[in-house]
């Protein structure tokens, strides 16, 4: 009489166990456990894929490469320009080592840029100074609003939220009056020598539109053109754009990277390999559907 194979299948684990036909004896027994295809297993909505951290990383990877990125890109303009102390020679050498030492450039970085703000619309600023707050505003340029984003007015981020004592850009608009932003959130700062409290309203801890820096941007630079003649010319739109241009492609400091196409994601058609597959939206997609 032959063998008997008993199996008891569960989610992760098969156990199995081999009986002898004739004794009806167990000749062999074992489980066989599979790893869990997930993290946090059994947690229900807190299960996550293993590939999650793994992706976080990479974003995070990609996300400080743009900025670098951005950053390299901002100081080509300004150091021909006399906007940043840094030498061209310096710069190459951040572009392949990541890191470099000049005191020059630890000193323009130390300027505090929201001082320099709430004086750069009614005092007159260096070329450098100058530099160093467009630089600063390239680094915190505020959230953009566009077409496909404007049925969100009244939610948190126009609204705020009170539980973590983040104000939202309807109370900085209260706020603002006749000032800039900067002006603004420069009284927000500690004192110096000071450490925020516990109560303290801080600079970051708030929502801001892109349109509050741009409009910032543009007043500076219309009181600082009168007393620099190298702010004339093309370098406006180089580094702000033109100041009715709210187009998210114009300007170094507001420039936004346009998002990537995924054509190439489109397979291919069955019938005929060498063309790619119909969209399902299209008319002759859905003119076969129709027949079906």
């Amino acid at each position: 009489m032959p063998n008997l194979l008993g199996l008891s299948i569960d989610v992760n684990t098969i156990g199995w166990t081999l009986i002898d036909g004739k004794t009806k004896k167990i000749k062999a027994m074992g489980t066989r456990v599979f790893p869990h295809g997930s993290g946090n297993f059994g947690s229900g909505a807190r299960e996550v894929s293993k590939k999650t951290q793994r992706t976080a990383n990479r974003v995070k990877r990609l996300r400080y490469s743009r900025k670098r990125m951005r950053k390299i890109f901002f100081l080509k303009i300004l150091i021909p320009n006399g906007m940043c102390p840094m030498k061209q020679e310096e710069l190459e050498a951040f572009k392949s080592k990541k890191s470099f030492k000049s005191k020059i450039f630890d000193q323009w970085i130390s300027m505090n840029p929201y001082e320099l703000r709430s004086r750069a619309t009614h005092e007159q600023l260096t070329l450098h100074e100058l530099g160093r707050i467009y630089y600063h505003m390239s680094l915190r340029r505020g959230f953009p609003f566009g077409k496909r984003n404007t049925s969100m007015r009244d939610n948190a981020i126009y609204n705020g939220i009170p539980a973590f004592n983040r104000p939202g850009i309807n109370d900085i608009s209260s706020n603002l009056k006749d000032s800039t932003l900067g002006a603004h959130l420069y009284t927000l700062l500690p004192e110096m020598n000071k450490s925020y409290t516990a109560f303290d309203e801080r600079v970051r801890n708030r929502f801001v539109s892109r349109q509050m820096y741009r409009e910032e941007a543009h007043a500076i630079w219309n009181h600082q053109e009168k007393f620099h003649f190298e702010l004339e010319g093309e370098l406006r739109e180089q580094l702000i754009g033109k100041e009715n241009d709210f187009s998210e492609t114009q300007g170094a400091v507001f420039y936004q990277k346009p998002l990537k196409s995924q054509k190439f994601r489109v397979g291919k058609c069955l019938f005929e390999p060498k063309k790619s597959k119909y969209c399902v939206s299209s008319l002759a997609y859905q003119s076969v559907l129709a027949y079906k």
